[in-house]
């Protein structure tokens, strides 16, 4: 149900804005609803990584200062694996008037260690009259006294960010993205949310593990992954135009069958496979032992 009602979503929408904005010669930028987490994602749009396929600039949004990692490599994944090297970040709103130049560094700085390269400011506001004051403040623009000052962080970024666009990132590690296991959790609150917690808990904790370690990574999308990944893949896997030499699978409830056939070919081709967690009971949603059969051996 889910598969399907993501895929008609996007197949509805982001697929063909993205095409008419290919057509046109323009890039399709922004960034979607409700894409920090597995439960958002599942509640409004499905599959946030699958919603980038057909952006030719895909971004993302940071509210309030919130350390999303997930929702940077999400995203950042994706632009990577499609060979765009420009993503879109729309940073600084919901942070109050009292929000130091120390936080404007501190949040245009990981995520620019996260992969973004394009800074989407909010916001600037041209007149302060009624509400408009309050409108998720700060305002970046002449009604603040530092404003003539700014230049001092956006000349940073502005080098930062040309360096970062050139070249091709260095990165050896794939995570199987899990928001498929999460489908299958879906229902009232009251009958699984502690389980639901749990899972997202279990992802966070994977990727901050990784990069508090200083060890890169990619997502990779199951829905994404057959497109993206030749049936008879080797070592390293290859991913659109990433290759990665280590593929960690979090505690996972399903698999697909399209995923783990490459997960074995990938091993046996001398790739290292790590499972993080549980291993699936399921392949395709379905009760299958194959999955941890496989995962006994890596």
């Amino acid at each position: 149900y889910h598969d399907h009602t993501a895929e008609r979503f996007i197949t509805s929408f982001t697929d063909r804005v993205g095409k008419w904005c290919g057509e046109h010669h323009i890039k399709l930028t922004g960034h979607m609803n409700s894409e920090h987490d597995l439960y958002s994602q599942t509640s409004s749009i499905g599959d946030a990584m699958r919603c980038y396929r057909s952006f030719q600039q895909p971004g993302i949004d940071v509210l309030a200062d919130h350390k999303e990692f997930v929702t940077a490599k999400q995203c950042v994944s994706v632009a990577r694996q499609r060979g765009i090297n420009q993503v879109t970040c729309e940073l600084y709103g919901v942070t109050n008037w009292d929000f130091p130049f120390f936080g404007y560094k501190l949040q245009g700085d990981w995520l620019a260690a996260m992969g973004i390269t394009t800074r989407v400011h909010h916001l600037s506001l041209l007149g302060m009259k009624g509400e408009s004051k309050r409108d998720y403040p700060a305002s970046i623009n002449v009604q603040v006294p530092w404003y003539p000052r700014f230049g001092l962080l956006e000349d940073h970024y502005a080098r930062l960010n040309t360096a970062l666009r050139r070249g091709k990132p260095s990165v050896h590690v794939g995570v199987i993205h899990p928001i498929e296991s999460f489908w299958l959790l879906w229902g009232p609150r009251d009958a699984n949310m502690t389980e639901r917690e749990g899972r997202e808990f279990d992802l966070q904790n994977v990727c901050q593990h990784l990069i508090f370690a200083n060890i890169d990574f990619d997502f990779i999308s199951e829905s994404l992954l057959p497109a993206q990944t030749p049936a008879e893949c080797t070592a390293p896997l290859q991913v659109g135009e990433m290759f990665y030499d280590v593929v960690v699978v979090p505690g996972n409830l399903t698999i697909r069958s399209t995923t783990l056939e490459r997960l074995e070919r990938f091993r046996q081709a001398g790739g290292k496979v790590i499972w993080a967690g549980d291993m699936p009971a399921c392949v395709d949603g379905q009760e299958n032992p194959a999955a941890y059969e496989f995962a006994k051996d890596c």
